[in-house]
């Protein structure tokens, strides 16, 4: 790649999250305690409003865009089991190479302790970053694009779904974030929980004013989120200018609910003076059955800030 590359040569990002594919029911031992409270929720609501039909249209209409890289933010299953995970790398290699496609988990994944080994197990080369080596954070560069792919999934009691990243992957955060600044890339961050104040406190970040003050500290382009199914647009302020976090609905959720219908974003980034343009179009399922655009919208992204501004800085929601 030469180095003027970036600044000429638009990246497609396509924005996946939250398909909640049906790949197997507990067995009566394994659903005891949380797995079992959330079989009974899927048994009762989720499987519903969840259908595996319209995330395959989804997924359809993704691939016959021809994205340069599939981002994916988590809860790709329902009850974090082994033979889910098994089964979603077969899902996730019909979706599309390691290479072009990089998975962060969310908290259906982390449904029981232990979960990280089975995760990994299946479906490390999505969870790897450029050298290869699995593990979070990761960083892929696509083009004049860094997308760095944290993990907010952390097993926890019935009855919660927040999430939390830690220490040791906000450090690596940081440095990740500096060394792409330094080869003038835009960076985006993918994280399942939203790093600003959209859910209630069981279903939130739990660290996300720390993961705020690293991106406030080091900058960043863009944050995409899953986990509150609903096309949001909230806002994190650094030195540099505001950051938007964007969530996109969950794949297979039907039209007419109290959640958005099930939708693909697709993010086109290119360079705009020292900054960058983020074109977002929406391609959501509507009651017909069909998938058409939905929302459109033109971001001017801040160009990278001086690294080490501390400061605290506001999250929003539009």
């Amino acid at each position: 790649m030469s180095p003027s590359e970036p600044a000429v040569r638009p990246v497609v990002l396509a924005h996946l999250t939250d398909p909640h594919v049906f790949l197997g029911r507990p067995s009566p031992a394994e659903a005891l305690g949380k797995r079992g409270l959330s079989y009974l929720n899927w048994l009762r609501k989720r499987r519903r409003l969840h259908r595996g039909e319209i995330t395959a249209k989804i997924v359809a209409d993704l691939q016959a865009a021809r994205p340069d890289f599939i981002a994916m933010t988590g809860d790709l299953v329902n009850f974090g089991l082994d033979r889910e995970f098994e089964a979603g790398a077969g899902w996730l290699a019909a979706l599309g190479p390691p290479e072009r496609v990089g998975v962060v988990p969310g908290n259906h994944e982390a449904m029981a302790s232990g979960f990280e080994a089975a995760m990994m197990r299946h479906w490390a080369p999505y969870c790897a970053g450029d050298d290869g080596t699995p593990g979070f954070p990761w960083c892929r560069r696509v083009g004049g694009v860094a997308v760095i792919g944290l993990s907010s999934a952390v097993a926890t009691p019935p009855g919660m779904a927040s999430g939390r990243i830690g220490g040791g992957q906000l450090s690596a955060l940081r440095r990740m974030l500096a060394e792409a600044r330094s080869e003038g890339l835009c960076r985006v961050v993918l994280v399942h929980h939203p790093p600003t104040p959209l859910t209630v406190w069981r279903k939130s970040l739990m660290d996300r004013e720390a993961l705020c003050r690293t991106i406030a500290a080091e900058g960043a382009e863009l944050v995409l989120h899953g986990h509150t199914h609903m096309a949001d647009l909230s806002w994190i302020d650094t030195p540099a200018g505001r950051v938007p976090v964007i969530g996109t609905p969950a794949s297979g959720m039907v039209p007419g609910t109290t959640y958005d219908p099930g939708a693909w974003r697709r993010l086109t980034v290119v360079r705009d003076g020292n900054g960058w343009r983020l074109t977002l179009q929406e391609r959501r399922i509507c009651r017909d059955g069909e998938v058409r655009d939905g929302p459109h919208l033109v971001f001017r992204l801040p160009p990278a800030g001086a690294a080490g501004a501390e400061v605290a800085p506001v999250v929003a929601r539009a």
